[in-house]
């Protein structure tokens, strides 16, 4: 994995209402409702156009834990320059203690 940075990403995800028949006001006031917003932390294993394959457990030849986002559902991307950045980045999504 050397030579790859890693990243941040917040995207918007897309949803599904419930399955059946609905009044079509409470769909509109449904679709008024903001997008939710999630962050993924990881390696970027590949890139097209389109979408970021992205790897949260890495040992350079096998990866796991991997998303494919949609580049259009992206609202922000950005590089942790180190791996103290990186900790305090997980630890806004789970609870532990990082060391200078």
């Amino acid at each position: 994995m050397s030579g790859r940075a890693m990243e941040k990403f917040e995207w918007l995800d897309p949803e599904e209402h419930e399955i059946g028949w609905h009044d079509e006001n409470d769909v509109r006031e449904w679709g008024k409702e903001p997008p939710r917003k999630f962050r993924t932390l990881g390696w970027v294993i590949y890139e097209n156009e389109d979408v970021v394959v992205v790897a949260s457990s890495v040992d350079g030849h096998q990866v796991g834990s991997i998303h494919k986002l949609i580049k259009a559902s992206i609202v922000k991307r950005g590089l942790l320059s180190n791996s103290f950045q990186a900790c305090h980045a997980v630890n806004a999504i789970r609870t532990h203690t990082c060391r200078k």
